[in-house]
């Protein structure tokens, strides 16, 4: 098997929004099934923020199927009382602040701060400064998302410690927030930490600033050494997952829209920024 854990969070918001063509509709029957599977361990982001503070029903049936795991947020620009009444549903954290004003706020009231940097998002520099000794535990990294290009080039969360690290923040501290502090927010009691009693998944890093990884270990077993890995697995291919997605050929025509008139609203596209 793979030397890799999976765990899952069940998806709260499918369609993100009613403007979305989605190849299906789960509602909250469907997310009470999946919340029963293995290694699911809560209700993922709550896009659709709008119909919490507006109490829809039908959101509100999923974070009361989901009361005793986790119920992760998605809250861009929310402040003030919308804020409020957001955490108030039992919403825990947040991924979307751009700004150090926001993301302190979210702090303040006693959400987790999910530090993001991805391929296309970049915030690190904006939040960074929001890490100190009081804040600490309740800041994390993620990605959110990381193209193959970048995965394959610089890592994943692995290549975000690096730059936490070249801007100035403790490398032990940033490590904490890369395992520790994600691992206990997530409820997963046995991860995160070298110690008695916890699973003995390990990194053994040659450089401290470069983040250089020596070898890899799986639960007490060598998993991987100087970049090799030391395991094989056999390729399988599910049909089922496979040409499922059909279009026709696809061009510049397929993105041009005739206008009803001079003047539209339109979404700005802000560089190094998402704004959803």
């Amino acid at each position: 098997p793979l030397p890799l854990d999976f765990y899952f969070m069940a998806p709260s918001c499918v369609p993100a929004t009613h403007l979305e063509t989605s190849g299906a509709e789960l509602g909250a029957k469907e997310v009470q099934t999946a919340l029963r599977w293995k290694n699911m361990i809560g209700l993922g982001e709550l896009m659709n923020f709008p119909e919490v503070l507006s109490r829809d029903q039908e959101v509100i049936k999923k974070i009361k199927l989901a009361r005793g795991k986790l119920v992760d947020g998605h809250a861009p620009g929310l402040s003030g009382r919308d804020l409020n009444a957001y955490l108030a549903a039992g919403i825990g954290s947040d991924h979307e602040s751009t700004t150090f004003e926001e993301g302190r706020e979210k702090l303040r009231r006693g959400m987790y701060l999910m530090i993001r940097e991805g391929s296309s998002e970049k915030n690190l520099d904006e939040l960074l400064s929001l890490v100190n000794d009081k804040t600490y535990k309740r800041c994390f990294f993620v990605v959110d998302d990381r193209t193959c290009a970048d995965l394959l080039r610089e890592g994943d969360i692995d290549a975000v410690v690096r730059k936490a690290i070249s801007r100035g923040l403790d490398p032990i501290r940033a490590l904490q927030m890369a395992t520790i502090n994600t691992a206990e927010y997530f409820r997963l009691y046995r991860a995160g930490a070298v110690a008695p009693g916890y699973i003995a998944n390990l990194l053994v890093i040659d450089d401290l600033l470069k983040l250089s990884v020596g070898m890899v270990f799986y639960r007490g077993r060598l998993v991987a050494k100087e970049g090799e890995a030391l395991f094989s697995t056999p390729r399988r291919t599910d049909p089922e997952i496979t040409h499922t997605v059909n279009i026709k050929p696809f061009g510049i025509e397929a993105l041009k829209i005739p206008a009803a008139k001079k003047s539209l609203p339109v979404i700005e596209i802000v560089p190094g920024q998402i704004t959803t």
